[in-house]
């Protein structure tokens, strides 16, 4: 992939759509999934947590 990025023949667009259209579907899968919400959510308080011990801004 980044080859064909490099030499042209795969525009950076397309690599974006792509990569949004992951995204997408690992959202989608976790409002179905039980097992990928709880990673999902798992995922974001361990940011949340390490942004709190930080110092970073926190809504409250």
């Amino acid at each position: 992939m980044r080859a064909a990025l490099a030499d042209g023949t795969l525009a950076q667009r397309r690599i974006d759509s792509y990569l949004k259209l992951q995204r997408e579907s690992e959202w989608i899968a976790s409002r179905t999934d039980a097992r990928v919400a709880k990673a999902r959510l798992q995922k974001w308080k361990t940011i949340t947590k390490s942004m709190r011990a930080a110092g970073g801004p926190v809504k409250h």
